[in-house]
């Protein structure tokens, strides 16, 4: 991943080089684009270090250097945010302008439906992904 800066024409939309050439002439997406993989476009689960991942929420622009890669998921790269030691969500590129496709680790989404459902009663699971100072103290 790199950064390019590019004027762009706001009557047109187009996102020009400095040799006045298209973007997507420079960088298409390709293959190592998510967006370009049947698995993406059937919004398939992934698998990461071992674990299931699902698509969560829409693909957005992540700042250069907000993340950092941790692998690969057939032939695309996968990204976590510089931060995350738990790494409950990961990021996959959708195309060129940093724009990623945010991703949720199965079993912290499943426990945070259970904890959502039933605030009252703590789960391990969920509990176990938050920092120690986020958690709340079980109710007497």
């Amino acid at each position: 991943m790199r950064v390019i800066f590019v004027p762009w024409k706001p009557g047109t939309g187009d996102t020009l080089s400095t040799d006045s050439l298209p973007v997507s002439t420079l960088a298409p997406v390709t293959s190592v684009y998510a967006s370009a993989a049947e698995w993406y476009v059937n919004n398939e689960p992934i698998t990461v270090g071992g674990r299931p991942y699902r698509r969560n929420g829409l693909p957005h622009v992540v700042g250069d250097g907000d993340v950092v890669k941790v692998g690969e998921f057939r032939g695309v790269g996968v990204y976590a945010e510089v931060a995350d030691t738990a790494v409950v969500r990961v990021y996959l590129p959708t195309r060129p302008g940093c724009e990623f496709q945010p991703y949720v680790d199965v079993d912290s989404m499943l426990a945070f439906d259970r904890w959502a459902a039933h605030p009252e009663v703590a789960t391990d699971a969920f509990d176990h992904h938050r920092s120690p100072s986020s958690r709340s103290a079980p109710s007497t």
